[in-house]
């Protein structure tokens, strides 16, 4: 099994880095060259234009501990990322994914836009059913349709990421859903309660 995690990062963009994104790859650029740290996204969240997502993909969860508690170099990056962030803005969130079947959804998070849906499990339903019907192979082909993961420091909620040439071809798709996918989705929301946002990811490159 592969050890391979995805960190999301969020938070509210102050109004300097909506002008100018770039602000923030000082930041990014000392991620990249810390150990197990590989292939960084970014971008801001369609829907409001105001909360950045950072995608991050780390060989191991221990590799991105090692990172966060080395604290001189720490210290630094989150003072890296003050610009960025908006005055009002509460803590940065943080969170680690295990997708399934794709370590990496890389095909997902390099289209147009990318479809981030947080499934949270409805009281009294369990991680095994939600498991047994996103992980089904016989449905989703290796990852095509989308990937899904849990998160790691959440015992209740997993992420679904899906990428789509735009959010209007997200939204067309569910006039012209299979008959198969309609299945899917009424029995999933028998299981858990989606929040869903879109965002345009932008590959860093150091």
């Amino acid at each position: 099994m592969s050890e391979t995690v995805v960190e999301i990062v969020n938070w509210l963009a102050s109004e300097a880095f909506k002008s100018d994104p770039s602000i923030l790859h000082p930041a990014l650029k000392q991620v990249a060259a810390a150990k197990g740290a590989s292939k960084i996204w970014y971008g801001l969240q369609h829907e409001d234009q105001s909360t950045v997502f950072v995608v991050i993909v780390w060989a191991s969860l221990a590799d991105h501990k090692l990172f966060i508690d080395d604290k001189a170099p720490y210290a630094e990056l989150l003072a890296k990322l003050t610009p960025t962030l908006d005055a009002s803005a509460g803590a940065i969130e943080f969170y680690h994914v295990a997708f399934k079947p794709n370590p990496i959804p890389e095909a997902h998070f390099n289209c147009p836009i990318n479809e981030f849906g947080i499934l949270t499990l409805k009281e009294g339903k369990t991680n095994a059913e939600i498991e047994e019907l996103v992980w089904n192979p016989e449905f989703n082909d290796g990852g095509k349709v989308f990937d899904i993961g849990k998160i790691i420091e959440r015992d209740n909620q997993y992420v679904l990421t899906k990428g789509w040439e735009s959010v209007e071809a997200h939204h067309a798709a569910r006039a012209y859903r299979s008959e198969q996918l309609s299945q899917f989705v009424t029995a999933a929301r028998e299981i858990i309660t989606p929040a869903v946002c879109h965002v345009k990811l932008t590959m860093f490159k150091s």
